[in-house]
């Protein structure tokens, strides 16, 4: 069944994008009218020949055989109108077209034409320190599924419509249609595509969006230069990158940093990418990065083709603490679609509010007073626990615990009927420590070699609760009122753990009264 790798081409880039075709050597070679489309078809009819750089290392096997070459033939098929312009790509055009695409094209398409309850694979983005970047398969039947912190950029899924778009369509910045249609017939699918498009969405899929401020970009790039020199940062080269629907690993690659402008001929070969390389690179040719990091490209080729330059940012895997992120070199931050996925998510977390618990600056200002006590001693949290021993709680405020001797940790703050109870008292700022907190207790409770003692006696707790006391004026009604991405992130993957680990959830809701 033929296969169509489809992208959406920004209109306006619609004479930039044949130049970078004629700079790469592709000439027209057909022009056609198709139901009120324009057909053009640019092929590389004399592709240059490509080194191998295998036969180098087995130059002795050859004998008296001249070195083989690779030649790569590709090519593109530009289907347009006044208004619209697409490119089908062929062979590794898919490098050239990119640049010049609709990025969100794929994934708009794929939230009206996926059939949810059928994925087969997804590639994601992490915002979060334990993984970055993940592609993940599915068994068959299985729902799409998110996790906090992530940003789709690929989804392979069935459709809702098998004969209108094919059984199983994969999106990414481009869209590849295995579909019973021949080029002629493209003109439908192309209008079945732009009409589906003016419809809503049937479902969200969590993704980030470009940052277009010049001047947020212009503070993003030198927060990222700083990163870059600090030898202790987490910054890392990005292991694979998605050119429309295709996964590109770099280790299947050979690289050359080098430097444009003034010093052209400033360049360093290298077998893989590294930071420890790049900053090598950096050094020795006593290079600002501050005013040089536009400059800065890498050249990645192998024996498949020639190879393609882009700057050093398309490289990069680096998120900062305010959920931006480097995705092929440009800016991006969280969409409305993540942000109404998380506050979805944290509004599915079972919470209540009891009046009766309630935080009482006067009461404790006065029990402060009345016992003599220092507020640096009986700080908010540990008198507010201690009010609840009269209910039944049992008090463990500050009781510590060395496990495997290495990590000391307060295990709950209370604890009654099989429950731990975690404390916290402020602003969300402030509420995300007790997440922390309630994490790490979880952790030990899936360790098998650790275990919780209350009175001389091994307990088993069948639940988690977040006790969050907050000082504000208005009460809230959702979880995800809380108005802190931040901490929504941090409640939704608490909920994921906390289930992965056996255990039942929930949050208890106060306020700090007068």
């Amino acid at each position: 069944m033929p296969k169509y790798n489809i992208y959406k081409i920004i209109k306006s880039e619609e004479n930039n994008l044949i130049d970078k075709l004629k700079s790469v050597n592709l000439q027209k070679t057909c022009c056609k009218e198709i139901n009120g489309f324009k057909f053009d078809f640019y092929y590389s009819q004399d592709p240059e020949q490509i080194d191998i750089w295998w036969t180098d290392l087995y130059k002795d096997f050859f004998e008296d055989i001249d070195k083989p070459k690779n030649k790569i033939y590709f090519g593109v098929l530009l289907i347009s109108n006044d208004k619209l312009l697409y490119a089908v790509s062929l062979g590794k055009a898919y490098f050239y077209l990119k640049n010049f695409c609709d990025m969100e094209f794929g994934l708009d398409l794929a939230e009206r034409i996926v059939d949810k309850n059928h994925m087969k694979i997804k590639n994601s983005k992490y915002f979060n320190v334990s993984k970055s970047k993940t592609i993940t398969t599915y068994r068959h039947g299985s729902t799409v599924d998110y996790d906090s912190g992530e940003s789709m950029q690929y989804i392979k899924a069935k459709t809702i419509d098998e004969e209108k778009w094919g059984s199983t369509v994969s999106f990414g910045n481009s869209v590849a249609f295995n579909i019973n249609k021949n080029p002629e017939d493209l003109t439908i699918l192309i209008n079945d595509i732009e009409e589906v498009l003016k419809q809503p969405p049937k479902f969200s899929i969590p993704r980030v969006e470009v940052v277009k401020n010049e001047e947020k970009i212009n503070q993003l790039n030198l927060k990222l230069v700083s990163r870059i020199l600090d030898d202790n940062s987490n910054i890392q080269m990005d292991e694979v990158s998605i050119f429309g629907v295709d996964f590109v690993f770099t280790d299947k690659n050979q690289y050359t940093f080098f430097l444009k402008g003034n010093k052209r001929g400033t360049s360093y070969e290298v077998k893989e990418l590294n930071m420890k390389d790049f900053r090598a690179f950096i050094r020795q040719n006593n290079i600002d990065l501050y005013k040089e990091l536009d400059n800065i490209y890498v050249c990645a080729k192998n024996e498949n083709d020639k190879g393609f330059s882009n700057n050093i940012k398309h490289f990069l895997d680096y998120v900062d603490d305010e959920k931006h992120c480097l995705l092929d070199g440009k800016w991006y931050q969280f969409n409305r679609s993540y942000i109404d996925y998380l506050e979805a998510e944290a509004d599915r977390i079972p919470h209540e509010y009891l009046e009766e618990d309630d935080f009482s600056v006067t009461d404790y200002k006065s029990y402060i007073i009345e016992n003599g006590h220092d507020e640096r001693v009986m700080y908010k949290e540990k008198y507010f626990n201690s009010t609840k021993e009269n209910k039944g709680y049992l008090n463990f405020d500050r009781d510590f615990e060395l496990i495997r001797q290495k990590y000391n940790i307060e295990k709950m703050d209370l604890y009654k009927d099989n429950v731990l109870y975690f404390v916290k008292i402020g602003t969300p700022q402030k509420l995300g420590y007790v997440i922390d907190q309630c994490m790490s207790t979880v952790n030990v409770l899936k360790d098998k070699e650790t275990e919780i003692i209350i009175n001389s006696k091994r307990i088993k707790p069948q639940g988690v609760c977040l006790w969050l006391v907050m000082d504000r004026k208005n009460k809230i009604d959702k979880l995800s009122e809380i108005e802190s991405l931040i901490f929504l992130m941090k409640l939704v993957e608490w909920k994921k753990q906390v289930v992965n680990a056996g255990l039942d959830y929930k949050v208890k809701i106060n306020y700090v009264k007068d």
